[in-house]
């Protein structure tokens, strides 16, 4: 596969420090937005946010490399015998390849506008279920007006309609953690301080 120096790369020290800021950059960006609420918010919900997200990413992966899996041992491309090895070998794989554009998103559009929310004490379900409908749609639209071949610049409705399907997956598995996490973190430390 054509990404798989990204991957190597990713897997090794150099990679890894670049993983590690990615992830810091957001908690300065999170002080800097939340501002006098940082006191009472900490950086715990962050903390949250990433680990839901995290969590989403790699139970959206398994999932897909089981599903993936089984419809080669029906064709019989694969055997049964190597589920349990193939399955979180291409786990892992699509974890880190994804991590190169889940942090990116997260740590400056998703960061920032949490942060903003929970300054205003704004971070409420009908925040979220706003923010996250708002992602789907920019993020579909997004990749839409990239088509990536001849058949999605000549299928524009079908195009549209995978899109969708994509960036739905994308923002259910991976956005709604985040922010449902900070959202659970950032209400009870709120009640904590509070009383």
């Amino acid at each position: 596969m054509a990404p798989d120096w990204l991957v190597y790369w990713m897997t090794r020290p150099a990679g890894l420090i670049a993983i590690a800021f990615a992830i810091a950059a957001p908690f300065a960006i999170w002080r800097l937005v939340l501002g006098r609420r940082f006191r009472p918010a900490g950086f715990a919900p962050l903390a949250a946010g990433y680990s839901f997200a995290g969590l989403g990413l790699v139970l959206a992966t398994f999932t897909w490399s089981y599903i993936e899996f089984t419809s080669r041992v029906a064709a019989g491309g694969l055997v049964e015998s190597q589920r349990w090895t193939i399955v979180p070998s291409w786990s892992l794989y699509f974890s880190i390849l994804l991590l190169t554009i889940a942090l990116p998103i997260l740590g400056l559009l998703a960061v920032p506008a949490s942060a903003w929310l929970v300054r205003k004490n704004c971070l409420q379900y009908s925040t979220m279920a706003v923010s996250i409908g708002a992602v789907w749609a920019a993020l579909s639209l997004f990749i839409w007006s990239l088509p990536g071949n001849e058949w999605h610049r000549t299928h524009r409705l079908e195009s549209l309609g995978m899109s969708l399907s994509i960036a739905g997956i994308s923002v259910v598995t991976v956005g709604l953690p985040f922010i449902f996490g900070i959202f659970l973190v950032a209400r009870r430390r709120a009640k904590t301080t509070a009383q």
